[in-house]
């Protein structure tokens, strides 16, 4: 399902709401950046003129930043340097800690382990921690090759 507002939507709620709702808009550079659905729909949609709730931002960063922390990340992009597009200068760059930056360059979605994991592999998983154990009580600390390649020994 996706997450985005449509005008439809947004009509509807503010019959219901019969006001602003949701982050207020952004405007940058005289247009809106953020809250564009709701803004048309607000102006269509109310009998009484009514303004949206907005906050002006004043340079790139500052628009990058508000359309990361309203998690616009293909829009926010579009206001970083090429030269910062990676996560960690871009979050220096929007004043964000990285971990609010690196979903705009998440290449993909991970693919969770337990689909993964089989009764053979766990089994598996469970020895080499066994053999860690023994490794770390043993006056040597170490395991042998062979031993490592018993329990490996499907993959290999």
């Amino acid at each position: 399902m996706s997450r985005q507002l449509s005008p439809e939507r947004a009509k509807e709620l503010f019959s219901v709401y019969g006001t602003w709702f949701g982050p207020p808009a952004v405007r940058y550079r005289n247009t809106y950046i953020d809250g564009r659905v709701r803004v048309v729909a607000l102006k269509g949609s109310l009998a009484t003129p009514s303004y949206p709730v907005s906050i002006r931002v004043r340079n790139d960063s500052e628009a990058a930043r508000i359309l990361i922390i309203n998690e616009h990340y293909e829009r926010a992009i579009e206001y970083v340097p090429e030269l910062l597009r990676n996560v960690k200068d871009c979050a220096a760059y929007c004043g964000l800690d990285n971990e609010h930056v690196a979903p705009a360059f998440a290449t993909g979605r991970g693919t969770p382990m337990r689909h993964h994991t089989t009764a053979r592999r766990r089994r598996a998983i469970e020895r080499m921690a066994i053999l860690l154990r023994e490794a770390e009580q043993s006056a040597t600390g170490t395991v042998t090759a062979t031993e490592i390649r018993k329990v490996l020994a499907p993959w290999l």
